[in-house]
This record gives structure tokens, C-alpha cells and sequence, in this order.
């Protein structure tokens, strides 16, 4: 998001937890020209690395049962949604 303000990218930030493993996703909503896209993705593809992490089997690791079989899963990254729109305004 550092990055992302230095080269004049404004976004909304959106918080949420979900998933297997209730970990803490960030959302962000960031309006620009195509002609900026080509920044964007090496901004993104230089930030966001995936990363792989063990996890509960179960999803939900409990006091009761320390020893739960884990699973490896893969973490982090970025997925990035381009959509066109007609008007933009950034007020």
C-alpha cells in the first residue's frame, strides 16, 4: 500500500477475516487509467509474494486435541480483478 500511494494510486482498504484458516484478507479498490496498468501489476507482482504455511487439517485447531493431522497450503499473493468502467471520479 506503500508503494501504491507513492506512485498516486488511491484506494479504499476493506477489511475482512474468512476462509479455512480465519486469517485477515485486505481488499483494496483502486480506480485508474489502463494506460497506468503495466505499474500496477509490477507494484502488485513485487509486493504481493505467496507463501506456504502448515494449517489444521480440521481448519480449527483445538486445546482439546493439540495434535491435529496438518496440511500444507499456500498463502498470501494477490488476485487482481480489472473490470472496464465507464465514468470514474475521484472526488
Amino acid at each position: 500500500m506503500k508503494q501504491l500511494s507513492r506512485e498516486d494510486f488511491r484506494f479504499t482498504l476493506i477489511n475482512s477475516t474468512g476462509g479455512i484458516v480465519q486469517e485477515a484478507f485486505i481488499c483494496l479498490l483502486i480506480g485508474f487509467s489502463h494506460e497506468r496498468m503495466p505499474l500496477f501489476l509490477d507494484i502488485v507482482r513485487s509486493n504481493c509474494h505467496a507463501f506456504r504455511r502448515y494449517i489444521p487439517a480440521q481448519g480449527v485447531v483445538s486445546v482439546e486435541n493439540p495434535a491435529m493431522p496438518m496440511m500444507e497450503a499456500q498463502m498470501g499473493g494477490a488476485t487482481v480483478f480489472m473490470m472496464n468502467v465507464e465514468r470514474f471520479e475521484q472526488i
